[in-house]
């Protein structure tokens, strides 16, 4: 067929070449093309011409001889453009050109950024291409004349490599299309006759029974989450484009082992074992030379959760409501208010002589006189000077407005919802809590390679102490423990939520407080390198997106965060020994001290006793012996 076809383009030449200058400036509009090739067999003066005609549609312009000696094909010639997009024009009228398609083909040049315009002598489509390696996305355009009039014809062939059908379509005008059609080339070409294409899914949790009915399943929706999500997504492309999908699965995202190559996903979308990923994977710097990024889909959310702390240190509670100025102010004023009691005790006792005042004007019972106003317990006994009775009642005054701030506070510190202590990862280093990590494949090579010093301390402080193995702890494990308290675990929230919802109780979710390890990460949809299915794959995945399917998968898999339900913590707040045991031991204190100075007391009334008792018997014996003198 090659050798017929080498043939026909021979004996054309003879004839002549057919190419109309008036069709590639209408094409080169209508994809709106700034870069272009042509490869043709004019002579050096007919391309010289060829390049004045078109330089003013094209600014960069290669002509290059098909037929010259010295011709070589080079692969900068047909990608050039890159990012751009890159018209290619070949004349089919020369005998060379048949070669050099299939060099084309050798070089992948049918593909998305590459726009063909291919003039025929012949309308035996079918031969010619049959063997040219298309994919879905290839923009190839054959013309052929046919007597005052030119016949296009749109030629592609959806995965030529996976035993695609080439497809052959008339088109009814020339190129005078809005150049923007293109938008819904992959609505008119989404049929793809159930070719096969290989996809492969990251699977690091163990699941049971078959992988199709584990990706499909909604029970357990916390295990593989975002894995089982985004495969749902390319079954939805699956159905769009009708092909077949030959899923495997993989424990391994992709990452660097110590020989220098990948394992899991990347690897086998490095060595073309699969067509795409089935499964979202971060941008990394080195998996780009092997890997092709395209749609995200998913945003992983991982975070440290713990059990708040419900306040600081006991002994703290009862010194947080006054600041530290507020109660040195205090002890000044009741300082000053004891000294102006004394002053004017004093002289109310000089002024009035043989008065009786039963009003104590000690010192001691005048600070237990403060002590007492202070703690509303007032005085026994009032004094009867107008002074001292003004004294009295503005120190009642300040006292009151004193305890009514002092127990106010006491009381929303114990009962009411605590205030966040923790509320950055410094803070959690500098807690009591302890740490762990779920054992995820992403997590041990992000805590591996970490280099913020933060982090870095924070491991060697906390992480550490549990040693490497049990740092690491399934998700089950690791919650239950966040239950009981002053522990923390790192873990993916779409994990834990459903989790918690299922064996927390109300209280406890109220007390749950969570900080980011890692910032909030786009992962996207993973292709191998250059595959010619990026856009494919995008398109559809941003028309479930437009059509909300999208957002209701997300909000399927994506658990939300429990809800607290602030009602039921209130009612059942209570205060425990923990907040209250520092009054007992302020007690205790005033009973040891009281009993101490007790036992102080006697001993000295003790002895002053032994020693009178001592003096006094002397003396009488002394009085005896004078009388037997006498």
């Amino acid at each position: 067929m090659k050798v017929a076809l080498w043939i026909l383009f021979f004996l054309a030449k003879f004839v002549h070449s057919e190419m109309d200058l008036s069709v590639v400036e209408k094409y080169f509009q209508y994809r709106n093309i700034k870069s272009a090739t042509i490869l043709t067999c004019f002579n050096k003066k007919d391309r010289l011409n060829l390049f004045r005609q078109l330089i003013t549609v094209n600014a960069n312009l290669i002509i290059l001889d098909m037929s010259d000696a010295n011709f070589d094909l080079k692969t900068s010639d047909v990608s050039r453009a890159e990012n751009k997009h890159l018209g290619l024009l070949i004349d089919m009228y020369c005998p060379e050109a048949v070669d050099v398609l299939d060099l084309c083909s050798k070089y992948n040049a049918f593909n998305v950024v590459h726009h063909w315009l291919i003039f025929l002598p012949t309308y035996d489509l079918q031969a010619i291409f049959q063997n040219v390696s298309m994919t879905i996305a290839s923009d190839v355009t054959a013309v052929v004349k046919s007597k005052d009039h030119w016949d296009v014809f749109d030629i592609y062939n959806q995965a030529f490599r996976h035993g695609g059908k080439l497809k052959i379509y008339f088109q009814q005008c020339l190129f005078d299309r809005f150049h923007g059609e293109r938008i819904s080339l992959y609505w008119r070409r989404k049929n793809m006759t159930g070719v096969t294409f290989k996809a492969m899914v990251v699977l690091p949790r163990k699941f049971e029974g078959s992988l199709l009915d584990h990706l499909m399943s909604d029970e357990h929706r916390e295990v593989n989450t975002f894995n089982r999500f985004h495969s749902l997504l390319v079954y939805h492309v699956r159905d769009f484009y009708n092909f077949t999908l030959d899923m495997s699965w993989t424990p391994s995202w992709g990452f660097i082992l110590p020989n220098g190559t990948f394992d899991g996903l990347v690897r086998a979308l490095q060595i073309g074992a699969v067509d795409f990923g089935a499964t979202p994977l971060f941008v990394k710097p080195e998996r780009l030379p092997f890997v092709d990024y395209g749609r995200p889909t998913w945003i992983l959310r991982s975070a440290f959760i713990f059990k708040r702390p419900k306040r600081p240190a006991s002994f703290e509670v009862f010194l947080r409501p006054l600041d530290g100025m507020v109660w040195c102010l205090t002890v000044i004023s009741i300082i000053l208010i004891v000294v102006l009691f004394k002053i004017s005790l004093n002289s109310e006792r000089r002024i009035k002589v043989n008065a009786n005042i039963e009003f104590e004007n000690t010192w001691s019972s005048l600070f237990l006189c403060a002590i007492g106003a202070i703690c509303q317990q007032g005085s026994s006994a009032a004094p009867k000077s107008i002074t001292t009775r003004v004294l009295f009642i503005f120190m009642f005054i300040f006292t009151i407005l004193l305890y009514q701030f002092y127990s106010a506070s006491i009381v929303s510190t114990l009962l009411m919802t605590p205030e966040k202590f923790i509320k950055t990862i410094d803070d959690l280093i500098r807690s009591h809590i302890y740490l762990s990590c779920e054992d995820t494949l992403y997590n041990r090579d992000y805590l591996a390679k970490i280099k913020n010093r933060t982090f870095v301390k924070l491991l060697e402080d906390k992480a550490l102490k549990w040693g490497n193995e049990s740092f690491y702890m399934e998700p089950e494990m690791g919650l239950r423990l966040v239950a009981k308290g002053d522990f923390a675990y790192q873990v993916e929230m779409a994990t834990a939520y459903p989790i918690i919802k299922r064996t927390f109780d109300d209280d406890t979710i109220c007390s749950l407080d969570a900080i980011e390890l890692l910032s909030m990460k786009q992962t996207f949809q993973a292709l191998p390198k250059g595959s010619p299915f990026k856009d494919m794959m995008n398109t559809i995945l941003q028309k479930i997106a437009e059509n909300g399917l999208l957002r209701r998968q997300l909000n399927h898999w994506s658990e939300s965060e429990p809800a607290c339900i602030r009602a039921t913590s209130a009612i059942a707040s209570s205060v425990s020994i923990e907040e209250f045991y520092p009054a007992l031991s302020v007690l205790a204190i005033g009973l040891i001290l009281s009993i101490n100075i007790l036992l102080v007391e006697v001993f000295i009334n003790y002895r002053s006793l032994r020693q009178t008792k001592s003096r006094t018997i002397p003396e009488h014996r002394t009085a005896d012996r004078d009388r037997l003198y006498e």
